[in-house]
């Protein structure tokens, strides 16, 4: 989720995610661009810059609310557990 706050370049991108070398970044965010889920652009430099599109920006919302479902039911879970263990004492 690294371009929710806007524009970025390819090395604050990189060093952002981190754990992915230089190529597999080049090829995702290629992917991601002929997939119009992020748009890519040259700033005044010259230099590419990468933002997300309304579609990235509508998944991401998705993604995002996945993540914290997931989180609420995994932390009701592991309360259910203790509470069963407290009880079972």
């Amino acid at each position: 989720m690294a371009l929710n706050d806007g524009a970025c370049r390819f090395g604050e991108l990189h060093r952002t995610i981190g754990g992915s070398n230089e190529r597999m970044l080049s090829q995702t965010l290629a992917t991601l661009t002929d997939d119009k889920l992020i748009s890519r652009s040259l700033d005044e430099n010259g230099r590419p810059s990468y933002e997300l599109t309304d579609n990235g920006r509508n998944i991401t919302y998705a993604l995002l609310g996945l993540r914290d479902a997931i989180a609420t039911c995994l932390w009701a879970s592991e309360n259910n557990e203790q509470s069963r263990s407290v009880e079972a004492e």
